[in-house]
Parts: structure tokens; C-alpha cells; sequence
């Protein structure tokens, strides 16, 4: 009897071992997608809050996307960055992506900190 006992208790302390591993290995899951909701939110998720465009494409955030630029597509006085994404040279392309994020949102997107003629002028 006492063998029957003690082999059920070494087979629940099994169980309890094994069922906690699993909800060990699925938080990860679910702290990965909480993290994801968190990125849309703001920051540097779907939209880059320091340049004013979507992160994914940023020039000067992801260094796949500018070293898939050809030189002539490269601001000349700001080359660090795509013509294309350079509001301090093109104040309107400001315009143009704030329409990108004003459809995903229905708000105005943050203020560019590192894209704007003032900005720049100030360092």
C-alpha cells in the first residue's frame, strides 16, 4: 500500500512538473503578441514617431531599406536618408505620408523629432 501511494505521489509531482513546463513554454506566445499590440500603439511598431514615416520602410531606422536605395534616390544634403522620405527638403512629403497614417488611425500622426527643417537646423 505504501509503494501504491508513493508511486501516485511521484506520478502527480510528474504531472505537476510537466503542466508547469507547458504554461512556461507558451507564455513567450503570449508576451509576443502583447508586445506586438503595444508596438502598434505607438514608438517604433508600425509607425517610426522619429521620422514620420512607416517603420518598415524607413531609410534611415532600417538598414535594408537604404542600402537597397540607388545613389540618385539618396537626399544629397541629408544622406542619410531617401529623397522620398526627407521632409526637410520636401515639407510636402510630410503631407503625403501623414495621409498613410491618418487612414490606419483616423488621427494626425506624431511630429516627426528627426525630420523636419527646424529640427535639423537646430544641431
Amino acid at each position: 500500500m505504501k509503494k501504491l501511494m508513493r508511486n501516485v505521489a511521484l506520478f502527480a509531482g510528474l504531472l505537476a512538473l510537466v503542466g508547469c513546463a507547458e504554461k512556461v513554454a507558451e507564455k513567450p506566445a503570449v508576451d509576443a503578441k502583447a508586445k506586438e499590440v503595444v508596438k502598434e500603439s505607438g514608438g517604433h511598431g508600425w509607425w517610426c514617431d522619429d521620422h514620420g514615416v512607416v517603420e518598415d520602410e524607413c531609410s534611415v531606422c532600417q538598414d535594408k531599406v537604404y542600402k537597397k536605395l540607388k545613389p540618385d534616390e539618396i537626399c544629397p544634403k541629408h544622406t542619410d536618408r531617401a529623397k522620398s522620405q526627407c521632409f526637410i527638403c520636401n515639407p510636402e512629403l510630410r503631407v503625403k505620408n501623414a495621409a498613410i497614417y491618418k487612414a490606419k488611425y483616423g488621427k494626425e500622426p506624431p511630429e516627426p523629432s528627426d525630420n523636419l527643417p527646424e529640427a535639423k537646423d537646430k544641431k
